[in-house]
């Protein structure tokens, strides 16, 4: 969990309820100021095509509603499982009661044998509060080899996790306790992964009210007969070498075949992945974010001062929200989103919401090293994660202003539910069969069809769910997609993507009436929240940027397909790749004339994608290749 946050300068609030463990934190909001920073103008101003997905372009449901409004303090759990066969199952944290502290928490569960019906979901019931479990949990986490389906969630007087598993939809009622023993302590806020019946599980330890000190680290646990027994084995190799306790779902984890890959998103620490390549046996390290101060601690300090002019540093890392997945190649895939960060007390530290970006990380891309000159004035300090990261997602300045244009209070103060963490935030990953990566995330809308208004001076922005995917033979990020468009009065977050895309990216979000929560932070009322079910079809999310940059610039790829010689015309100045089916880039150049012919009979007949990259924008093709 985090501490305190702060958007930029103003007013200044205190003591809030956390969900599980209660800790003083000041808030302070920001005024209405535009991004100026370069890198985010340029962002901002970054043309990129954005779809509005409307009810009409896919599959919809509400499949659960719980007054309890946090499903993650930080990172969202895996929570909805695509079988590849039409059968999808979903979990979440569920509270019907009008409690604040959701007395009769536990896991929701509902499934479907057809998901193309949307109405077909068999176990949701507005008025019925059927949980999993036969007593208070939260922290739901769901994992399958196919036939049986295992939840995992976390009781405090319990050492371990609680455990319970299924035949998979087999009725609501018939889950078999198995649970996942072991450890020095009671274990909380629990994360899994499955491949086949290797189950794989990670957590913190318990804590003292008000002294996260007593939380040890990330435990991890492993089961190689699907749920029905397991082994304990420690904290991660030298997790204390770089944080000096852990904290509540700030991690990660996926596996596949033999790989088990976990990531901890520090927040004032490393960002770091942890990979097996022998289910969980051995591993191996690396830095994706480098903090400049190992294993630091707020509590302890020193206070921070990198250019040594006796003003605590402000610092760039990330907000602990986050998602990992592997590749067919064993390849492991991170989305982070970045937070700024300061300290000018020990004991006490502030975040900035009005941070933005995610970023995204492969193990091409190397490690993160932090680079001592990289401080800006007045004592900023942007960490340094590859050159090569990518930036993913941001909030969108949709109007093109130049200005993010939200809500604001009665005070001129940017107004919108907090999650303490970044503008842009929970991304989740998904992956199909060709190694395309999808990613999901929730971010803070713009506009006056995005305010929610209550009549009062505290009006306030919604957060909308996003979808955008990665080609793997090209590595283009394709379009911005908003898929909880259809209803704009409404606040979209806890986005959980199903690991396994096919014709279809599946999707779960919290859906709200009132921006930010009941449970933690916000103070808002106690209401109905709603768990929707979206199947997005994959070819929505294709690019359609390309079809209109080629129109507009005409450049042409011919003849299509071709036995030997493929010409490209209006490519001067273009830098124009080709990869083959499996993306692997076989040709490579920068034009200086208006026309590139390109000799394909050195290769095999086959399917190529021609890339062409202009200062108005990239133009993907696919070319047939034949003899």
């Amino acid at each position: 969990m985090k501490h305190l946050f702060l958007l930029s300068v103003a007013i200044i609030f205190s003591l809030a309820i956390f969900a599980q463990k209660v800790e003083d934190r000041n808030v302070v909001k920001t005024n209405r100021t535009p991004i100026k920073t370069t890198l985010q103008k340029e962002k901002i101003n970054k043309k990129v095509e954005i779809k509005f997905l409307q009810e009409k372009d896919f599959d919809g449901a509400i499949i659960g509603r719980t007054n309890y409004d946090l499903q993650s303090n930080s990172a969202v759990a895996t929570r909805l499982i695509n079988h590849g066969d039409g059968r999808i199952s979903a979990v979440w944290t569920q509270d019907q009661s009008i409690s604040p502290g959701g007395i009769t928490r536990g896991t929701g569960y509902n499934y479907t044998t057809d998901y193309s019906s949307v109405y077909d979901w068999q176990y949701y019931s507005h008025d019925d509060n059927q949980t999993v479990e036969n007593t208070r949990v939260g922290w739901p986490v769901l994992m399958s080899n196919g036939t049986n389906e295992f939840v995992a969630s976390h009781i405090p007087s319990f050492s371990g996790l609680f455990g319970f598993t299924q035949t998979v939809g087999a009725a609501g009622e018939n889950w078999t306790q198995s649970n996942i023993e072991g450890g020095p302590e009671p274990m909380l806020w629990s994360r899994g992964a499955s491949a086949g019946d290797n189950y794989y599980v990670i957590a913190v330890d318990d804590y003292e009210l008000q002294d996260q000190t007593t939380i040890d680290g990330v435990h991890f646990y492993k089961s190689d007969n699907a749920g029905t027994s397991w082994t304990y084995t420690d904290l991660l190799p030298n997790f204390n070498d770089y944080y000096p306790y852990g904290q509540g779902d700030v991690y990660a984890i996926d596996a596949r075949d033999d790989y088990v890959a976990i990531v901890v998103f520090g927040g004032w620490a490393d960002t770091r992945l942890w990979k097996s390549d022998n289910n969980g046996d051995t591993w191996t390290q690396f830095r994706i974010n480098d903090f400049p101060v190992d294993a630091y601690s707020t509590a302890v300090g020193p206070l921070i001062d990198m250019d040594e002019d006796g003003t605590p540093d402000s610092l760039m890392t990330s907000d602990q929200t986050g998602d990992v997945i592997i590749d067919s190649e064993g390849k492991v895939h991170v989305v982070f989103s970045r937070m700024r960060v300061l300290q000018t007390t020990l004991g006490a530290s502030s975040y900035f919401p009005g941070s933005d970006w995610i970023l995204y990380w492969n193990e091409d891309m190397g490690e993160g090293e932090y680079d001592a000159s990289d401080i800006e004035s007045p004592s900023f300090v942007n960490l340094s994660v590859p050159e090569a990261v990518d930036t993913v997602a941001w909030c969108l300045d949709i109007n093109e202003n130049g200005y993010l244009d939200f809500a604001l209070d009665g005070n001129g103060q940017w107004s919108f539910g907090s999650y303490e963490s970044a503008l842009t935030t929970q991304a989740k990953l998904g992956i199909d069969a060709n190694d395309n990566i999808y990613l999901a995330y929730q971010t803070v809308m713009e506009g006056d069809n995005y305010i929610w208004d209550n009549g009062t001076d505290d009006p306030q922005s919604y957060r909308h769910t996003w979808l955008r995917s990665k080609n793997a033979a090209t590595g283009e990020w394709k379009d911005m997609v908003c898929i909880s468009n259809e209803v704009t009065n409404s606040e979209c977050v806890f986005p959980t993507l199903a690991r396994l895309v096919d014709d279809n990216a599946m999707i779960m979000y919290q859906g709200d009436q009132q921006p930010g929560l009941h449970i933690r932070g916000d103070g808002d009322d106690v209401t109905d929240n709603f768990l929707y079910f979206k199947a997005i079809p994959v070819s929505a999310l294709v690019n359609i940027s390309d079809e209109n940059v080629t129109t507009k610039f005409n450049i042409s790829v011919y003849p299509n397909p071709t036995t030997s010689d493929l010409t490209i015309t209006n490519v001067k100045n273009a830098n124009i790749s080709i990869f083959n089916i499996v993306g692997s880039e076989i040709f490579s150049t920068e034009s200086s004339n208006n026309e590139l012919t390109i000799d394909m009979s050195q290769y095999p007949a086959g399917t190529y994608i021609v890339k062409v990259s202009t200062e108005y924008g990239t133009v993907t093709e696919k070319v047939m290749k034949i003899k």
